[in-house]
């Protein structure tokens, strides 16, 4: 196998981030070419993590398989909690769901009281960026020290600051934030097409749905309105089909799923496998050994889920999804003809109701996307490291506004 050349070795790679609620990804350019950062063979990990009694936090994958036996000590979303303070509405929502404490930190910045210790929001989410580079430097074979990361287009400057703190815990540069609908248009190639026209860029992710209007000039992106549902996410389909299983469950026998812990994690963690199959097939299995008991005796569940039956359980998040397109397109005073493309970025964008939907509402016959909207996020960050690499490439001049 010919080696590769010196140059190519030394040569300096920096991280292209999209830090997510409930996925991160992350990825580099190497020789031209986008090179993802794997957890297990998947670019798509889990932005959780176990804080055990002692030892080291563990982190994506291995952290993820924690939340069903390790509830108390295994924290997910800490993105919600990022630079936000105690009392905020978000936080008070979160903490009716979760195993741990969120205590006052500094400032009355939102902290997390687990096994006894409390840990800063930035802490936990600095555990998450350090796997996230050193599932590079085993990947690449180089040290990482400089990153780009993708941020919500409406982050509060006390997020962004967090997120910097993040970063220096994990000793790494935070060069550049980008705005995460921009790093979505970079990634379907927009920067590629120069031209004037109004774009809508609908990012539905695990945890989050965010819709952003840009005005693209040339090569140049500046974000116009935004509006967002910061607790609509993925996470809320898989929630609603546990809830229907357990409610079948409760109905039947009487056994409760929601009050032992593991057991409703297990099913939620099904419930998203067969979210995602239902993407893409019109019926999915969802099996759980050893679900619930019923007359004492250990009971699986085993259904055949149909696509139509589901997408009605749906419906009332779809509502909420199209209440914030409304918000936007109010705000702005546009109408849906005066969107020129319609781009779909985030994980949730793959369910063919959400598509559907928001093609319907642009009065669109299509909309922009492809199959990997769940990392375009994490590839229009990485083609941004070509500016801070002196790779010759086109790019464009961002512009936030205020």
């Amino acid at each position: 196998m010919p080696k590769e050349p010196a140059s190519s070795r030394d040569a300096e790679i920096i991280l292209g981030i999209d830090f997510g609620t409930s996925y991160s990804s992350a990825a580099a350019l190497i020789n031209g070419e986008i090179q993802w950062v794997l957890d297990r063979g998947d670019a798509m990990i889990p932005s959780v993590v176990h804080l055990p009694a002692k030892g080291t936090p563990e982190v994506g994958m291995t952290a993820h398989m924690r939340l069903a036996t390790h509830p108390n000590t295994t924290v997910q979303s800490v993105k919600r909690l990022l630079g936000r303070r105690l009392e905020d509405r978000e936080v008070r929502l979160l903490d009716a769901g979760v195993g741990y404490q969120i205590v006052p930190g500094p400032r009355r910045m939102a902290a997390l009281k687990i096994g006894g210790q409390t840990y800063a929001c930035e802490q936990v989410a600095s555990s998450v960026l350090s796997y996230l580079r050193d599932l590079a430097e085993k990947r690449f074979g180089r040290r990482i020290r400089k990153v780009i990361i993708a941020v919500p287009a409406d982050s509060e400057p006390s997020y962004v600051s967090a997120l910097r703190r993040a970063a220096r815990i994990s000793h790494l540069e935070l060069l550049q934030v980008i705005p995460e609908p921009i790093a979505g248009a970079l990634s379907l190639g927009l920067h590629g097409a120069p031209c004037d026209r109004r774009v809508a860029v609908c990012d539905f992710g695990g945890g989050t749905f965010d819709a952003t209007l840009i005005e693209q000039k040339g090569v140049q992106f500046t974000p116009f309105a935004c509006h967002g549902d910061t607790l609509l996410g993925g996470d809320d389909f898989d929630e609603i089909l546990a809830e229907e299983v357990a409610n079948s469950v409760q109905r039947r026998c009487g056994f409760n799923m929601r009050n032992d812990v593991v057991r409703w994690h297990h099913l939620r963690m099904r419930c998203e496998s067969a979210k995602r199959i239902l993407s893409s097939e019109e019926e999915a299995y969802l099996r759980m050994p050893a679900a619930y008991v019923e007359q004492g005796q250990q009971r699986n569940i085993d259904l055949l889920l149909d696509r139509k039956w589901v997408e009605a359980k749906w419906q009332p998040l779809i509502e909420r999804m199209r209440n914030v397109l409304a918000r936007l397109l109010c705000s702005s005073r546009w109408a849906p003809s005066e969107v020129e493309e319609v781009i779909l970025i985030g994980g949730t964008s793959l369910i063919p109701m959400v598509r559907r939907n928001i093609a319907e509402f642009f009065e669109r016959e299509q909309v922009t996307s492809n199959d990997y909207a769940n990392v375009a996020v994490a590839y229009g960050a990485t083609l941004q490291t070509a500016g801070h690499l002196a790779i010759s490439t086109q790019l464009p001049s961002l512009t936030v506004a205020s």
